[in-house]
């Protein structure tokens, strides 16, 4: 046999494969396949935060500028859910379980002292030092939130909605660190920590807007809110370089029981399509949410950081994000 030849039945050979392939794909048995999905579907999200929270006074040095803390000023959150139906023990049920992360890094606050080296606390209370003096610090937060429900779909007013209750765990963080630099010095290292879990009830719907070629264009939105019933703790270390107004201590706030409140909404831009038979969906919009009584860094004796003035605290965040969804 040639080379020619050879060639030529390869060919044939490829041909032929390629076509029974295709006869197999477009079976009845792929067609089942896609049409007839299990409900089930997993999904990641990633948002930019800006956050705002209750305010708390610093330090005024000299006749310089005050320093304002309202706690952090934008956050990183991630999400990773995933559900499907439940309909062998709730006929036209279904379940959702997510677990989200948000996290801040140092906001730096500063003031700038001036040459009369004079301080003035939060209280009121005036120091003197014997040199300049400035001030700074920064603030880290973080939530790990667990979610858990049970919804229902149904249609209302052409928008298909879920209605769906269930429960949220928050484990909640808050570390912060201030010095006054310069003069006699001192520095505050204070920590919160809070804990807890409720009840959740909320809604999601969608309504279709159009659709171009394979591609389905819906606007979808979600409320929901929670309370949660937990217990909060503090700590703050002081350390000072001499300055006897602003005595070194420890103090260890005991763990005491805290209820807390957490709502979020949101709204967005959905695509529907298919990738490899499976439903794909994609979601571009913005969401808010508000937290409070979860802040706990209440500090006894020592007004320097300016962080701890409450027993709860409050915080807000909003912002974009982008939803990846596939079902199967």
């Amino acid at each position: 046999m040639s080379y020619s030849d050879l060639a030529q039945s390869l060919r044939n050979r490829l041909l032929a494969t390629v076509s029974i392939l295709a006869v197999m794909a477009s079976g009845p048995a792929l067609a089942e396949n896609v049409s007839e999905a299990s409900g089930y579907w997993t999904s990641a999200e990633g948002r930019y935060l800006f956050a705002a929270g209750t305010a708390q006074p610093l330090l005024t040095s000299g006749t310089g500028p005050k320093a304002q803390s309202d706690r952090v000023h934008n956050a990183r959150a991630y999400e990773i859910s995933g559900g499907g139906p439940i309909d062998e023990s709730l006929p036209g049920w279904d379940f959702r379980l997510a677990y989200t992360r948000i996290v801040s890094y140092s906001h730096e606050l500063s003031a700038g002292g001036i040459t009369d080296g004079t301080i003035h606390l939060p209280d009121g209370t005036t120091l003197s030092t014997t040199a300049p003096e400035s001030f700074n610090s920064s603030i880290q937060q973080g939530f790990h939130i667990g979610d858990v429900d049970i919804g229902t779909n149904f249609t209302l007013g052409g928008v298909r909605t879920r209605a769906f209750g269930g429960a949220r765990f928050v484990d909640f963080s808050q570390s912060s660190r201030a010095s006054l630099l310069g003069g006699e010095g001192a520095v505050e290292l204070s920590c919160s920590h809070y804990f807890g879990g409720g009840p959740r009830a909320g809604a999601s719907g969608s309504y279709p807007l159009a659709e171009i070629g394979d591609v389905m264009v819906s606007l979808t939105g979600e409320a929901a809110g929670d309370a949660l019933f937990g217990r909060s703790y503090h700590k703050a270390t002081v350390t000072t370089a001499g300055t006897a107004a602003l005595a070194s201590f420890n103090e260890n706030g005991n763990a005491q029981g805290q209820t807390a409140f957490n709502a979020d909404a949101s709204i967005g831009l959905t695509l529907t399509f298919l990738v490899g038979g499976n439903e794909c969906a994609m979601t571009a919009g913005y969401r808010g949410e508000g937290w409070w009584q979860v802040v706990d860094t209440k500090v006894q004796n020592f007004a320097l950081a300016g962080t701890g003035g409450t027993r709860g605290g409050d915080q807000y965040f909003h912002g974009p994000f982008l939803n990846l969804k596939l079902l199967w």
